[in-house]
């Protein structure tokens, strides 16, 4: 009877052995299936003579095969090396901003934050299937970056270059509690009066019986938040040594590019 059982796990052991062959050679036959397409790719782009379109198409193509195969690594190593090689390509704020995507999957915020960043600097913007590439990279830097200074510049690019986009509303209200954490009060003080003054004039497009007769408590809490805000700004605050005017969504903005 032993002998059997011995005889039973020595067939199950071949079994497995076999199976686990033919999974290897099976993985093996994609990653080369994939890198035999992959290099036919590049030697299109290497030696034909393409238009900025087709061009577009193939590396597209190529970094579309590498996220489905999640060889992040990979896709980032190829754009990044496609960029620094074709300056002149007038699709690199696009390339980057999956190389920040790829940063993303890697779970490396800091190295996706360059990116983002970088292409907000250094490159013209883009549509996107009808969506702005720096109006993306702003969205994830307000996500990922850690530090308020940072946010604060972001948030008021947000609000500069792109207010039809966004609840100007809300990012005042957050602008200040950035504020508010880098120790700057006036604009503090300046952004909840901005938010304070929005948050009225939409109550007033309302008409007295469409209001609810009970507060939300979302809207609880934000009041409360902009509340303490406006006390600990307000007791902070240091008045300007001459008369200022009024204040104007214009005050609160810092310099940036024009879209």
């Amino acid at each position: 009877m032993m002998k059997n059982r011995l005889h039973f796990a020595a067939f199950f052991i071949l079994l497995f052995t076999i199976f686990s062959a033919c999974n290897q050679n099976n993985n093996n036959k994609k990653d080369d299936d994939f890198f035999a397409m992959q290099q036919k790719f590049q030697d299109i782009l290497d030696t034909a003579e393409l238009n900025s379109q087709q061009r577009y198409s193939i590396i597209n193509q190529m970094a579309t095969n590498y996220l489905n195969v999640k060889d992040y690594q990979g896709l980032v190593l190829f754009l990044s090396d496609w960029v620094e090689q074709n300056h002149d390509d007038m699709y690199n704020s696009y390339w980057l901003l999956m190389t920040a995507y790829a940063y993303l999957s890697m779970g490396a915020e800091p190295v996706a934050e360059y990116y983002f960043d970088r292409i907000l600097q250094q490159y013209q913007d883009l549509l996107v299937k009808g969506k702005s590439i720096h109006f993306m990279c702003l969205q994830n830097l307000i996500q990922i970056s850690k530090t308020p200074a940072h946010r604060i510049k972001y948030f008021n690019e947000l609000i500069n270059r792109f207010p039809s986009d966004v609840n100007t509303t809300e990012l005042y209200l957050r602008l200040a509690m950035e504020y508010e954490k880098d120790s700057q009060w006036n604009k503090a003080l300046r952004a909840y009066t901005v938010f304070l003054n929005s948050r009225m004039q939409l109550q007033f497009r309302f008409q007295a019986n469409q209001m609810p007769t009970k507060m939300p408590a979302t809207l609880s809490i934000i009041t409360l938040q902009v509340r303490t805000g406006l006390l600990k700004a307000l007791k902070l605050w240091k008045p300007p040594l001459k008369r200022q005017s009024a204040i104007t969504t214009g005050d609160l903005l810092i310099n940036t590019r024009q879209r």
